[in-house]
Formats: C-alpha cells, structure tokens, sequence
C-alpha cells in the first residue's frame, strides 16, 4: 500500500508540473502576441465605430485635406497686394466690413489669384494669419497683355469700317483671371466633395465705408436666389470690383469662356441691344463682357442690382499728386480724401495712406451712393 501510495503522488506531481509549465508557456505566447500587435498599425476598418466617432473621424479626414465647413469662396483678385495691403490697412476693413458680414472666417475660404512677387511678399502673410492653407489655394497669375490677341482677319476691314469694335486690354485681363479663380474653387470642391453655397469676388484695393451689404445685414438676410452687385443696367453693365453669386449661377460670370462671352471682335449691331455704353467708348470694357456673360440672369429677374455698397478703391497719394489732383486737407497729411482735377468726387477713388471711416463717409456724403 505504501508503494502504491508513493507512485501515485510521484504521478500526481509529475502531472501538475507538466500542467503548471504548459500554463506559463501559453501566458508567454499570449503576451508576445500582444506585444507584437501593439507594434502594428490598428486597422479602423474593422472597427465599428458610433456616431459621433464616425464625426470625429470624418473631420480629423477632412482637416487633413485642407477642408472646412464654409459655405462662400471668397475670390480675392488682382496685383495690388505687394506694398499696399499693409499701408493701406487692408485686412483691417476687409475683415471687418466683407468677412464679418459673409459670416465670418469660419464661413470663408479664401482663394487669391494675384502676381508672384505679391505671393511671396510680407503683405501676403497678413492673409496668412488668418487663413493658414491660403497659400496652398493661391494662384499665381499672370493676366497682363504681354501681346494683345489679333482680330481675325475677316474682322479688320469692318474695324477700319466702324462697323465692329474689340475688347480693351481690361477687358482680357478680367477673362483671364475670373476664369482662373472659378477653377481654383471648382479643384477645391472636387477635393472636399461639397460644392460651396455662394462665391463673392472682390480686389485687393476695394474698401468699404460700412459692411458689404449695409449695417446690420449679414448673408443670412441675403436672397440667395439672386446675384448682388454695386451697380448693374441694362445699358451699362454690371460692376466688376465686388459682387456676390449664388454658386449654382456663378459659372456665368466667372467662367467666362465660349459660348458665354462675346466674340474679342464684335458687331455694332449685337451691342447695342446688349452694352450701348460700349458705343460710346467703341470699345468691350469689363463691365460689358460681364453683362453680355449674365444676360440670362436679367432674363429670369435674378438680379439684384444695388444691394452691395459701393466700394472705393485705394490710391497712393503721392501717385495722385503726380498726377495734380486735388487733395482734401494737408498735402503733407497722411490721410486725404481724393477728388478729380476738376474738383469732383471721383467713386472710384478714396484715399491713401491710413484711411479712416471718417474719411470714407465723407466721400459717400458728397457722392449721394448708399451704404
């Protein structure tokens, strides 16, 4: 019996130690295992994920994209950014009386189509600060007329005739860049998988005396089913410094390519019933190529022909000196509210330097215009 019973425990701890070894080898194995899979990327697509999870990933995705949430692309376009925008205190009325009422930065991205040398000056980082990826969507274009486009051969006898009249230099200069711009926000679109709700263009020079589209208004209060410019008729055109169009129409006017946009030589005859202004001047000026581009819009009653303010656009004093103007106040003052040689206001043209609002209500008093 004592034999027995010693076999027996013999058996029973050999048994135990096999079972307690093979334990500890399995742990180790485990842990190995879970080592090496903490090492290793985790796959997401296996995971499921809640909805709020799902947002979380889906913004952290589209951020990496350089895509935001808003709903207008601002079109910024023009030369006049190196050396200007800081002495002219630009961000400061740009911010304040076209972004705040377009909703804000958050509700603008910010497309600028401008020259090289201003992409790559100081006064293109003030854009910067408060648009990080701006440069990323900037365009750096050359819109001048190094050479200007020959009319047709069959076009030349009726120029000599005065029976057809070509576009200006402006005119070709705006083609070139409206068209540059709309492709820039349409790559954007392409990338983000949304299109945008409305696209405004302005310059790089324009200011206003109070917010875009008058006090207390911002593009909430807007019809978003019509196109809103500073000045528009039938007769004259539409103005081309600022406007603001819903996106689904805005092809018409700024991508401006054939079979939108009038011939660069054209008739008299086709004129008259689409910009008679251009007879007076014989010649297509921007607002004329914008007018025969939106002519649909008058058809169908989608304009809104002075619901913007109108902008002044900035001019260096002593360019305006150069050229014997009158100057409101001290020639050595750093502010002046500009006039015409002949002593009238011009719309066009405020003041340079470091203009204030004062300033800018001034001129609107005396020029009548609203806003």
């Amino acid at each position: 019996m004592n034999k027995s019973w010693r076999f027996v425990l013999r058996c029973s701890l050999a048994s135990f130690l096999l079972f307690f070894l093979s334990t500890v080898r399995l742990i180790n194995r485990t842990l190995e295992e879970n080592a090496q899979r903490s090492k290793s990327p985790i796959d997401l697509s296996s995971v499921h994920l809640n909805g709020s999870q799902k947002d979380v990933a889906a913004s952290v995705k589209k951020k990496e994209k350089g895509c935001t949430d808003a709903r207008v692309a601002l079109c910024l376009i023009g030369t006049r950014i190196n050396g200007r925008v800081k002495r002219f205190r630009f961000m400061d009325n740009f911010m304040q009386h076209v972004v705040e009422p377009l909703g804000g930065v958050s509700n603008v991205d910010l497309f600028v189509n401008t020259d090289q040398v201003s992409l790559e000056s100081e006064d293109f980082e003030e854009f910067e600060k408060t648009w990080p990826d701006c440069r990323r969507l900037a365009v750096s274009f050359d819109a001048t007329v190094q050479e200007r486009p020959k009319p047709p051969s069959w076009c030349r006898p009726l120029l000599i005739l005065g029976q057809y009249i070509l576009w200006n230099n402006a005119t070709i200069v705006l083609q070139r860049r409206f068209s540059s711009c709309y492709v820039q926000i349409v790559k954007q679109e392409q990338r983000c998988g949304r299109p945008y709700e409305w696209i405004f263009k302005h310059r790089p020079d324009a200011y206003f005396a109070n917010p875009v589209f008058g006090n207390g208004k911002i593009i909430n209060n807007i019809d978003n089913k019509k196109a809103h410019f500073v000045s528009a008729t039938r007769d004259y055109g539409f103005n081309d410094i600022s406007f603001l169009i819903p996106r689904n129409i805005a092809h018409l006017a700024l991508n401006l390519v054939k079979p939108h946009i009038p011939p660069i030589c054209i008739s008299k005859t086709q004129l008259h019933s689409t910009c008679r202004h251009a007879l007076g001047i014989n010649a297509v000026y921007p607002e004329c190529l914008l007018n025969f581009a939106l002519r649909p819009l008058w058809d169908s009653k989608k304009v809104a022909s002075t619901s913007l303010c109108f902008p002044f656009l900035a001019r260096d004093p002593r360019e305006r000196q150069r050229n014997n103007d009158l100057l409101e106040g001290n020639e050595n003052s750093i502010q002046r509210c500009a006039r015409t040689p002949n002593g009238t206001l011009s719309e066009y043209e405020f003041c340079g330097g470091h203009c204030e609002n004062s300033c800018l209500e001034k001129m609107l008093l005396m020029s009548g215009r609203p806003c």
